[in-house]
């Protein structure tokens, strides 16, 4: 997870765009999980998925995380067995990039608000 952090910087972005964004490094999610509920409700609050979107990015697969972002959250990361090249050209070909995840995150704000 540490390379993809070196990748996705989204909250430069996102602050130019007047969302605000919440890092939380969840990786690996055993430890969280077995944080008192106090603290996991405060590092992931109880909220309606109408008021909140929640990401998950990962260097892996995707399987899970929809634990912690909700059936409507949005999940990135590599879902094929196999890949292989260089990290940086992984994170391109599968868009796990800063560019690629903020279009994405504010194409899927963009789609909410439009309802």
């Amino acid at each position: 997870m540490a390379e993809i952090r070196k990748q996705i910087r989204p909250g430069r972005r996102f602050r130019i765009t007047s969302y605000s964004i919440h890092y939380t490094k969840l990786w690996p999610p055993r430890p969280f999980d077995q944080q008192p509920e106090s603290y996991r409700n405060d590092v992931l609050p109880d909220q309606p998925q109408s008021t909140i979107l929640r990401v998950s990015i990962e260097a892996g697969t995707t399987i899970g995380w929809e634990r912690y972002t909700g059936i409507n959250g949005l999940r990135y990361g590599i879902d094929v067995f196999g890949a292989s090249a260089p990290a940086n050209d992984l994170y391109a070909h599968f868009g796990l990039t800063a560019v690629g995840i903020t279009n994405k995150v504010l194409a899927a704000i963009a789609g909410k608000s439009a309802r």
